[in-house]
């Protein structure tokens, strides 16, 4: 079955006597491909929340597979893959995971493992750093959510540290992070000093070049960037405790 099945069938709205969701498509109308190539025009920012939320329905199976042939050059019609992608990170999260890694900092690149394992998920928009547990995936439910698209804790030689995970399909796999915006996002949460840790987690494909550009900070900051197989499983956990 398709994942994008979701799209024509009907689900829990606020109108009463309302079935069904109209989709409306922005149409190519120039070039040699005019009113061939089509892609979703979202009338409202509420409506794609509503059907981003109906992703996580689906089982992980059909996700996985939908970027699977997304990967081998089926058109992602509804551009469906980046937030389906997240959830499928989430999930592996939550499941375990041994991961390549490659670490970037000021002292030059390194590859290591990335083995973790998380056991509840929370979707507060605003979670504030004191009120995180370890071992809970945050994953704020905000539209355009400040820095990070999830969070988890995790101890560190007696130190709360937050691992921030930014999730990303873009060709190349380039996120940009501006100082003000980091600062900000701080403030609203609650973390002072260097409690943080980035995490890129780019298209498989991507991953030898993909990279964080911190814009307007003066010092250098350390992240990973995570390398998910190609066909979006834990990696080869075996029987390591994650």
């Amino acid at each position: 079955s398709n994942p994008l099945n979701l799209l024509t069938r009907s689900f829990d709205i606020e109108l009463p006597g309302v079935s069904h969701l109209l989709l409306q498509y922005k149409v190519q109308t120039q070039g040699l491909d005019a009113f061939e190539v089509k892609k979703i025009d979202w009338i409202s920012d509420d409506v794609k929340f509503q059907i981003e939320r109906e992703y996580n329905r689906i089982s992980l199976e059909e996700r996985v597979q939908f970027l699977i042939n997304i990967d081998s050059g089926k058109p992602d019609l509804f551009q469906s893959s980046p937030k389906i992608y997240e959830t499928v990170v989430a999930d592996r999260l939550m499941e375990g995971v041994k991961w390549k890694t490659r670490i970037v900092s000021s002292q030059g690149e390194i590859t290591d493992v990335f083995k973790t394992k998380l056991k509840g998920k929370d979707t507060r928009n605003s979670p504030k750093f004191e009120e995180m547990v370890e071992g809970t995936l945050y994953i704020p439910q905000k539209l355009n959510y400040k820095v990070f698209d999830m969070m988890y804790i995790k101890k560190q030689q007696d130190k709360k540290v937050l691992f921030g995970i930014q999730v990303t399909r873009k060709q190349g796999g380039q996120r940009k992070v501006t100082h003000e915006t980091f600062e900000n996002w701080k403030k609203e949460i609650g973390i002072a000093g260097d409690n943080f840790h980035f995490i890129l987690c780019p298209h498989p494909d991507d991953a030898d070049r993909a990279k964080i550009d911190f814009e307007d900070f003066k010092e250098k900051i350390p992240y990973d960037i995570l390398y998910l197989p190609k066909d979006y499983g834990n990696g080869d956990i075996g029987s390591d405790n994650v």
